[in-house]
């Protein structure tokens, strides 16, 4: 039975972030982080690029937390507390245990309630954990050298924070910021010349114990 490594579950969840974008930016002209977009719709696409990895492995949305560590799937009693809240996307393996859980924001600041779940969830026993979002900045004076560099120095400012309060929290996982390439993405207006220009990536962090993690 195949079981996808962990780089290959990274690149699934990259991927599902940016087929959520091509999608809307059809429908709708916009990109993915506005105030019109739903949330849900890149949880969604996620799912339907984790789908395509999966051989004999369980994939879930919106599983309650205080389901996800239970002898079976269905039916199951608890191994510990029950906690609140639940879990954007689980993957379970082969043996019904699980094994990775998603959490999904489209924006990157609204990380600190998912990291402390993802922090509990981790010492579990989960082989990793993964909060996933992404970042837009506009592109102006046609200057894109200039956008690419403020989007990863932001992105590089977020992660100092999210290291920061996981060390306030009294928590000390591996928190790896996955490689991922920045994309150019034009918003049409009504004219050319009201084209709005941005660059953007996924953002997505990847946390882990090193007693766990493979």
């Amino acid at each position: 039975m195949y079981k996808p490594s962990g780089q290959e579950v990274l690149n699934a969840i990259d991927q599902g972030i940016r087929n959520a974008q091509r999608d809307y930016l059809k429908s709708f002209q916009s990109d993915i982080s506005s105030n019109y977009a739903p949330e849900y719709l890149m949880t969604v696409y996620i799912y339907q690029s984790l789908l395509g990895l999966i051989d004999g492995y369980s994939l879930a949305l919106e599983v309650p937390v205080g389901e996800l560590f239970l002898t079976k799937l269905r039916g199951r009693k608890p191994w510990g507390a029950r906690e609140g809240g639940r879990s954007d996307l689980v993957l379970w393996d082969s043996n019904d245990k699980p094994r990775v859980a998603i959490e999904v924001k489209k924006d990157a600041w609204n990380y600190y309630e998912d990291l402390i779940r993802l922090n509990r969830l981790l010492k579990r026993g989960l082989e990793f954990s993964v909060f996933a979002s992404c970042w837009f900045e506009e592109v102006k004076d046609n200057n894109f050298k200039e956008a690419e560099d403020k989007l990863e120095e932001e992105i590089e400012f977020l992660r100092k924070y999210i290291l920061d309060d996981n060390g306030k929290l009294g928590v000390n996982p591996s928190i790896e910021l996955v490689h991922s390439n920045i994309d150019h993405l034009t918003i049409q207006g009504e004219r050319s010349e009201d084209n709005e220009e941005l660059v953007w990536r996924p953002v997505i962090f990847k946390i882990y114990s090193k007693e766990n993690h493979e």
